[in-house]
């Protein structure tokens, strides 16, 4: 349904390959958190060591690890984020746009790069339809 400000445009199908990207997701969390713990353990004889001479140096210790191992996910989940919105103010569209024509591009075997273009495309078409310029391609 389209009108002179609009354009919607509605996707369906199966959700499997959502369904397959979350579960990988989720058990690479799963792995970070197991790593974070493995960090924070550390050589157990010197924690343990150090627990007996100075617990409050050992647990500022392994605080600081795993407050490093956290700033680092953080950074790099907010680097991902940064590219989405960047991409997105690109095409001029919302991010949960952008995600849903991700989504939808991946579901299809088509990469974002093409999507994006098509996008374009179709975003200057519309606005020469719009000021009634013929295009030249």
């Amino acid at each position: 349904m389209a009108d002179n400000n609009n354009v919607n445009v509605k996707f369906s199908g199966d959700a499997s390959a959502l369904d397959r990207t979350m579960t990988r997701t989720q058990k690479r969390f799963q792995s970070w958190a197991s790593n974070i713990e493995r960090m924070a353990q550390g050589p157990r004889s010197m924690m343990y060591a150090m627990m007996k001479d100075n617990p409050i140096t050992a647990v500022a210790i392994s605080v600081g690890l795993l407050g490093t191992a956290i700033m680092g996910a953080a950074l790099k989940f907010s680097a991902f984020l940064d590219s989405i919105k960047k991409q997105a103010d690109a095409l001029e569209i919302t991010t949960d746009a952008y995600q849903k024509f991700q989504h939808a591009a991946n579901r299809s075997g088509v990469s974002m790069d093409n999507v994006s273009n098509y996008i374009t495309r179709f975003s200057t078409r519309l606005q020469e339809a719009k000021e009634r310029k013929p295009s030249c391609h």
